[in-house]
């Protein structure tokens, strides 16, 4: 299911042009109403298949290197332009408040 999920967030990568997105909001640039839907459902399926590893994780069926790797991409993910353009007031906006409080605590701990 996680290579499943993982290959899924590849095709929508390149299918709407993400890294093109990211690199509109590095340079200021204001995304379109599609660009801007676009970059919500990448970020919110990334956000999602990473709930879903740090449930497995606290399951105990997540090999820990797995769990050492993604973490990073979790700390990645946080600090992107897209997370900081759809998630500002993370955890107080709307978006944290469709994941588990524990997946929301481990992405504001990256603020610290």
């Amino acid at each position: 299911m996680r290579t499943l999920m993982a290959i899924d967030n590849g095709e929508l990568t390149t299918k709407i042009g993400f890294q093109g997105l990211l690199a509109k909001l590095r340079e200021g640039l204001p995304l379109t109403e599609q660009e801007e839907i676009n970059l919500r459902l990448r970020m919110d399926r990334q956000l999602r298949y990473f709930e879903n590893l740090h449930y497995h994780w606290q399951l105990g069926v997540l090999d820990e290197e797995i769990w050492q790797a993604n973490l990073a991409g979790i700390s990645g993910m946080h600090r992107s332009p897209g997370f900081t353009y759809l998630h500002s007031e993370w955890p107080d906006g709307f978006g944290a408040s469709i994941f588990r409080r524990s997946f929301v605590e481990l992405v504001v701990s990256f603020r610290e």
